[in-house]
Formats: C-alpha cells, structure tokens, sequence
C-alpha cells in the first residue's frame, strides 16, 4: 500500500505540472514528496567537544560564528541501502557530517593510497543552521592502481575509501570497453558549505563527502569527458566511450560502492559530470527514467 500510495500522488503531482524523479523505491520517493513540499532539513551541529577550539580559517574550512546553536533534530526519510555496502551505513535518520571512521588512514595505506592529513573543522554555516566540515578529512592524490585525482581533492575519509572502490571499477570497465588503464581523472569539485540547488537539504558536498568527476585520461592518451561523450540521453550509447560512462555510473551505485550516483540522466545541472557521494540516504541518477 506504502509504494502504490506514492505512486498515485507522484502521479497526480506530476499531472500538476512538478516534474518529479523516477527513483528506485517507495522511500526514495517520500524524499522526493518531502523536497518537493519546499521542507528543509537542518543538520546536527558539532558537540563542543568536536569543535576545533582557535583553528585559524583556511582556503578550505569556514570561519565558525560567534555563537553556535544547540543541536537540531532532523528526521530524513530512510531510503533502501545499496547492496554490500563498503563501509557500515550511518544513522539515517540524522543529517550531518558523516561519523568518523575508525582507523580510516590505517586503511588508507592498506589499500595502497596516497594521501595526506587534512583540516576540515566542523562549524556553522553563516546562514542557516546547519553545519558544514568533516570529523576526519584527508586529501586524496593517488589510489592503488596508480590513478591520480586532478587537482588532489580534499574529502572525507569515508569517501576515499569509497573512491578506492570506484577507482577499481573504472579500470575494470576501462579495460573491458576501451582497452587500456585510466591514469588520471579530472573533478571539479568536493567541499563547498552550501545548500542543494535544486531541493532544500544540504549537499554532502558540505562536509567534503562528494565529488565531481567530469573527464577520464587514458594511459595511452585517449580522453573521455562526461560532456562531450555520454551522448543523447533519448538513444542507446553511441560507442565505447558512452558505454563506459553510462555503466560507471549505473555500476557504482548498483554495487553498493557509493551511496548517490547522479549524471546527466538526473538533470540539467548534472549533463557534464558525475556525481557520487556518501550520503545516509541512497538515490540513483544514473539511468533513464530518472530524469
């Protein structure tokens, strides 16, 4: 009843005029209904033992303000967690930073990445209420298969762990499509304290917990670019380049390797780069239908 409940109102809403994603469960579209009510979710701020007491303000933290308020409780409708998980999956009826993750550099250089250190303090956002940084932050410049991160990007833990797994799985698909290893990919972003575009929760790019991936370079110098080679979204993939973009991003989240997999099947906003992220709630973008 739960699913054909929503069913009807996607419905009647999209009768309406509002233009509502296809996702892949019932509880995927209570969110949908939620953003689309124009509902904002706040994020639980840091406990004053989490807040870096006199941290001087980077290019890349936010100066925290004069007074922080108490926490706020936030309910997130729970959506179906992707299969083998890499990681165990946090509480999702909390919005925030994500828990830090015990021993994550130890594993860091198990799994053979190169990384450094880094300092993303947990503060308040200037406007609004929620909360913007990372428990344990570290910047990301190579992974064990010798693929390199241009420019080395700043995350959480939790992601570059993640992204060890999707580093693995463009290799895989790069072997098997186009014949020959990725040596590097270009993003266009991870951190950034700021609020979606389109729906009224705060981006995981709030606490470093995405990124933007929008062109791949092979070791024999071929270059695939989310733009220019996904091709028309109303047609099947073109070639071999389309193909490994568009199962990259269907094979990412369908192997549970990351938590949101957004391209240009989700919008407008999104036709030139991938998406992922480490979300506490699970959303596909990658396939038809989702638009």
């Amino acid at each position: 009843m739960f699913a054909r409940g929503f069913a009807v109102m996607i419905d009647v809403m999209n009768s309406a005029g509002f233009e509502l994603p296809k996702l892949r469960s019932a509880r995927a579209a209570a969110l949908v209904l939620l953003l689309a009510s124009g509902a904002s979710l706040a994020c639980v701020p840091p406990s004053s033992t989490q807040r870096r007491a006199g941290s001087t303000p980077t290019s890349s933290t936010l100066a925290a303000p004069a007074s922080v308020s108490p926490p706020v409780s936030a309910v997130v409708p729970v959506l179906a967690p992707p299969s083998e998980p890499m990681l165990p999956l946090a509480d999702e009826n909390v919005a925030g930073p994500p828990d830090a993750v015990p021993d994550c550099q130890e594993r860091l250089r198990a799994l053979g990445v190169e990384f450094q250190a880094a300092q993303l303090p947990l503060t308040q956002a200037m406007k609004g209420v929620f909360t913007c940084g990372s428990n344990d932050a570290v910047v990301y410049r190579r992974g064990p298969t010798g693929l390199r991160i241009s420019p080395p990007a700043v995350m959480s833990c939790r992601l570059a762990i993640a992204f060890v797994g999707l580093e693995r799985l463009m290799q895989e698909l790069a072997s098997a499509r186009l014949g020959s290893a990725v040596a590097r990919v270009q993003h266009v972003g991870t951190y950034n304290c700021r609020k979606m575009v389109r729906f009224a929760l705060v981006s995981e790019h709030s606490y470093g917990n995405a990124i933007d991936l929008v062109s791949f370079t092979l070791k024999d110098g071929r270059s695939i670019s989310v733009l220019a080679h996904f091709g028309k979204l109303e047609a099947p993939p073109a070639d071999d380049k389309a193909r490994f973009l568009r199962e990259l991003g269907e094979q990412a989240f369908d192997r549970g390797l990351i938590a949101v997999s957004l391209g240009p099947y989700w919008d407008a906003l999104h036709r030139g780069h991938f998406h992922f992220d480490m979300a506490r709630y699970r959303v596909d973008g990658s396939r038809p239908g989702t638009l």
